[in-house]
């Protein structure tokens, strides 16, 4: 009988998963750009938290707790140009 191992990913292997996320193209310039440069692994473990188990999950949680609002915020910006 073949057994998969379904682990869930540890909280720092969520973060990484975020990270790498944030910095692909086509992602970082659309509001991800401010999760790795402003953000700490803390503050995005706390972004993703405790009961996030998947790699999709974390993304999720990390755009509707953060990039999402941020973005909402930096599309109301009127710079006068």
């Amino acid at each position: 009988m073949n057994h998969l191992n379904l682990t869930a990913p540890t909280i720092n292997q969520l973060v990484d998963h975020v990270k790498s996320r944030a910095l692909a193209p086509g992602w970082y310039n659309k509001g991800w750009d401010v999760v790795v440069e402003c953000l700490t692994d803390d503050e995005i473990a706390a972004l993703i938290g405790p009961r996030v188990l998947t790699f999709d999950g974390a993304t999720r949680a990390v755009y509707q707790k953060y990039v999402k609002p941020h973005q909402a915020q930096a599309e109301s910006v009127d710079f006068g140009i």
